[in-house]
């Protein structure tokens, strides 16, 4: 009996450390990716200040490149054939345009890297 529930308790232990490991590592950062890919659809549909699109940008690079797992980034770009760096590149260089010509050239090319296409 006494064997039975250190097994057990063993058995508990090593299940819930690989949930905190799949939810903490694997998890929260793919859904983090996923809210920021949604705020920088919702700013492409507003005019958002130069602040805000350095801090989207800046976000989105610091979740992209040390955030998502490695098979993740993958998936991204040969799956769903997103270019979450291209977006950030155009995110910077829309926060520093003023010609309206080009921020809209930019924006597409944002909509583009992160297949947010209109509904």
């Amino acid at each position: 009996m006494n064997e039975m529930l250190y097994i057990v308790a063993l058995g508990g232990f090593l299940a819930g450390s690989f949930g905190y490991v799949t939810v903490r590592f694997i998890l929260w950062p793919i859904l983090a990716y996923r809210r920021l890919r949604r705020r920088v659809g919702s700013a492409m549909n507003t005019s958002p200040s130069p602040e805000a699109l350095q801090r989207l940008s800046a976000d989105l690079a610091e979740c992209y490149s040390e955030h998502i797992p490695h098979w993740y980034r993958l998936h991204l770009e040969r799956r769903r054939g997103e270019a979450p760096m291209e977006a950030v590149q155009q995110l910077s260089a829309m926060a520093n345009t003023r010609n309206p010509e080009h921020v809209q050239r930019q924006r597409r090319k944002v909509e583009t890297a992160l297949k947010l296409f209109p509904r």
